[in-house]
């Protein structure tokens, strides 16, 4: 919870201040809360990312070293990974209900704050550009879109009813997780830098099970 306290504190005050310079550099005479809202999250789920996918299993390396039980060490995963759902969920219901507030902006302000990538201007992602930043600019809403559907599938397959009575598809279900790892990564530039501590305690921990694997 401090670490969420900590993030909103400073990142709302910038962000809030970002948008509401960039609306008021485009014509109008205050910015708009919903925008600042939106990036927030998102980088709540960068950060509520990175801890999901520490490893948690019996013998990870993590656990051992910190002397954590595997009940401990699965409730964390638990509910890390239910709360970045939520907040997944909480960042795309406030991107989709921005679409009819851009109805009612002038159309200068539309072009501030294009639908597609809001986080960019309208001329930097839309019309005619074709170089792959540009495409990558404008794709955002899709990958968004496409990992919340991968999280959507991997969340129906931790349910109780389901992980009992189908728990091979809810270990191999478990593997979208990777493609939707990169998935997230092209929607958001940040989230790489925010999971690359609990990647890399992921990627210690299968270095450390190989190696016990060559030792026997």
């Amino acid at each position: 919870m401090s670490l969420y306290g900590i993030i909103v504190g400073i990142w709302w005050i910038r962000l809030n201040d970002y948008f509401t310079q960039r609306g008021i550099e485009g014509g109008g005479r205050s910015g708009n809360v919903r925008l600042p809202a939106i990036a927030l999250t998102g980088h709540m789920c960068d950060v509520t990312m990175g801890m999901a996918i520490m490893p948690i299993s019996r013998h990870s390396a993590l656990a051992s070293f910190f002397k954590i039980s595997v009940a401990t060490a699965l409730m964390f995963h638990m509910i890390t990974a239910y709360t970045l759902f939520s907040v997944v969920l909480i960042h795309e219901l406030l991107y989709v209900s921005r679409v009819p507030v851009l109805e009612n902006l002038s159309e200068t302000l539309r072009k501030v704050y294009p639908v597609l990538n809001p986080t960019y201007l309208y001329h930097e992602t839309w019309p005619g550009k074709s170089s792959s930043l540009a495409i990558w600019r404008k794709s955002l809403i899709f990958t968004g879109i496409t990992s919340v559907f991968i999280m959507l599938l991997i969340f129906i397959m931790t349910l109780p009813i389901m992980h009992s009575r189908h728990f091979n598809i809810f270990y191999f279900t478990y593997l979208l997780g990777i493609m939707g790892f990169v998935v997230i990564c092209l929607d958001a530039s940040t989230m790489f830098y925010c999971t690359a501590p609990g990647l890399a305690m992921w990627l210690f921990d299968w270095m450390m099970r190989l190696y016990e694997l060559w030792l026997h």
